[in-house]
């Protein structure tokens, strides 16, 4: 398996997964139903407690103890002159603190309420935190060590984030390298330790899903004044104000849900568990963002599966198929030819295997032209009384006429039609049929489709901003030409997330809205109509964040159209 810090699989893999939910899992349960400005927690002496200050009364620290049942009961409460900015809880000499920043730091005695003393700081999310032993002060990513008295000392560390380039294979690149940043995270800031390491743990502004949203980042090391790993996405849609360990070695993080969790405004507990691939991800139990596709399992279909697409034939048929791999092979090389399943209504799959395999010609065109023995991205349609394939092979696109009129085949080889793009799909209007591929270039068939009748051009949003970089496709909504197609949102195969995007047209060519995010984690998945004509989009899950990976999930658009124009949503497959 591949080092997960120094060199990241791929994000499709489940050595990678932020986000891996059990199918039991559920969504994030607040601590209690009042919007949070500041919480914190810490186990001491066998017990839970925890801190909050509320919006409705901001000039308020409670202190509460958790029983073993969940249950809360108030142990202290703390008044300050302004608002309160952020809080924490720490021990020093024996005694349970908390400290509270509004105008200034001030720690308390949460036992006796006694103000133990204040500490001046510039930094709105500063805390104090113990790790090896010794007592500090958090400002940023400065951290400075603390006597006894509360006094600063001379020892101080910054923490820095390794970046990608540091490590000696790493093509994939972090935003924060890519913006010429070393701070792994702009908000807040915690150091805590567990499973033997060092851990800073921070939010950033990331734009996942195409949204700007506050996140929860980790780097880690094997000690304080160490050189510490490159940041990772830890807690998706969460702010995380303060991490503790229990006895038992479980890492809880105290959290305050961002715009896109399932509890926006809410604190709530995460349980961390320690990966395999070395680093730390939510319990897979706990579902936090609140997206249809961020709590999608994959349907009961046997075979892993990336790039899929469904087609709703004219046979009453739904046939499936997408990217596929040999038994020892991956989806990168040595793929499985083109594999094809059919469904009635989703609840079960017939297998009607693999119908075309260039690899078993040593001498074809494709094995000349290839860098390696792949096929992947087919997508099906019929036309002219037959079905036909297309499918990319690097470089270019190929296709295939059923010579049956059966969507098993067998198939004949139409020839390479596409000599640089991939992700090539079909496009049906007026008895003519379109070739769409790569961000959005398009060109449609003659009669025969033996060649294009005109050059290709390419479909765009009316900014310039293409809709996506790859698995373009096309769909009439409502009257309206939609179009969708994959981009990488956040950064590029790091922590980012890979999504449909969609742009809307009056006419084919254009020009089309600024393009939005459709279905979120949903990139390379397709559109198609169900048979009561309901809009549906198909996924497979290819990020960090993503529910699932390598699985085939379906869901439902939801359209509206009112004086702003046409808008997709997805939701839930019933």
């Amino acid at each position: 398996m591949a080092d997960f810090i120094s060199n990241q699989p791929h994000p499709e893999t489940n050595e990678s997964a932020c986000t891996w939910l059990l199918p039991d899992a559920a969504p994030l349960k607040p601590l209690w139903n009042e919007r949070t400005a500041a919480a914190a927690g810490i186990f001491w002496q066998g017990k839970t407690f925890l801190a909050a200050a509320f919006t409705r009364s901001p000039v308020e620290t409670v202190i509460y103890l958790m029983n073993q049942g969940g249950r809360l009961s108030e142990a202290a409460r703390f008044r300050e002159p302004y608002p309160v900015r952020h809080v924490c809880l720490f021990t020093l000499n024996g005694r349970l603190m908390a400290a509270i920043l509004s105008d200034a730091f001030r720690v308390y005695d949460t036992a006796s309420g006694a103000c133990k003393g204040s500490i001046l700081t510039d930094h709105a999310q500063s805390s104090f935190c113990e790790a090896e032993g010794s007592l500090y002060l958090i400002e940023g990513t400065l951290l400075t060590k603390l006597d006894g008295n509360l006094c600063r000392t001379a020892e101080t560390l910054t923490i820095r984030a390794g970046n990608t380039s540091d490590y000696p294979y790493s093509p994939r690149k972090d935003a924060i390298e890519l913006r010429g940043r070393t701070e792994p995270g702009t908000r807040g800031g915690h150091v805590f330790c567990a499973f033997g390491r060092v851990f800073y743990a921070c939010g950033d502004i990331f734009d996942r899903c195409g949204t700007e949203n506050e996140d929860t980042f980790i780097c880690q090391a094997e000690r304080l004044d160490a050189r510490f790993s490159r940041r990772y996405l830890a807690i998706p849609s969460a702010a995380c104000k303060s991490v503790f360990t229990a006895e038992d070695g479980t890492v809880t993080a105290v959290v305050i849900g961002t715009e896109s969790s399932v509890c926006p405004g809410l604190a709530a507990l995460v349980r961390l568990e320690w990966s395999d691939g070395g680093y730390l991800r939510p319990d897979r139990h706990l579902i936090t963002e609140n997206a249809v596709t961020a709590r999608m399992q994959p349907l009961p279909f046997t075979d892993q599966i990336r790039d899929s697409f469904v087609y709703s034939a004219p046979d009453g048929w739904y046939y499936l198929t997408g990217t596929t791999k040999r038994k020892d092979g991956t989806f990168w090389t040595w793929t499985n030819g083109i594999h094809i399943w059919r469904t009635k209504d989703f609840s079960s799959f017939e297998d009607l295997g693999t119908v075309y395999d260039y690899t078993a010609d040593p001498d074809c065109w494709q094995m000349q032209a290839s860098r390696g023995t792949n096929t992947w991205a087919p997508e099906i349609t019929y036309h002219a009384g037959t079905f036909w394939l297309t499918y990319s092979t690097a470089p270019g696109c190929g296709l295939l006429k059923s010579v049956s009129g059966k969507a098993e085949g067998p198939y004949a080889d139409m020839g390479r039609v596409v000599m640089k793009g991939i992700d090539s799909g079909f496009y049906a209007e007026d008895g003519k049929l379109y070739l769409i591929w790569q961000n959005g270039m398009i060109a449609p068939f003659n009669e025969s489709c033996t060649t294009f009748t005109q050059e290709p051009r390419l479909l765009l949003p009316s900014d310039g901003q293409q809709v996506g970089y790859e698995g373009a496709g096309l769909i009439r909504v409502n009257g309206k030409y939609v179009l969708y197609a994959a981009e990488w949102n956040g950064d590029l195969r790091i922590d980012g997330t890979y999504d449909m995007m969609y742009s809307v047209s009056d006419s084919m060519y254009g020009p089309y809205s600024p393009r939005r995010v459709l279905v979120p984690h949903g990139g390379h998945g397709s559109l198609f109509y169900a048979k009561d004509g309901a809009l549906c989009f198909s996924m497979f899950g290819n990020d960090r964040t993503a529910a699932f990976r390598h699985g085939f999930g379906i869901g439902r658009i939801r359209v509206k159209e009112d004086q702003d124009g046409l808008s997709l949503e997805p939701y839930e497959w019933d």
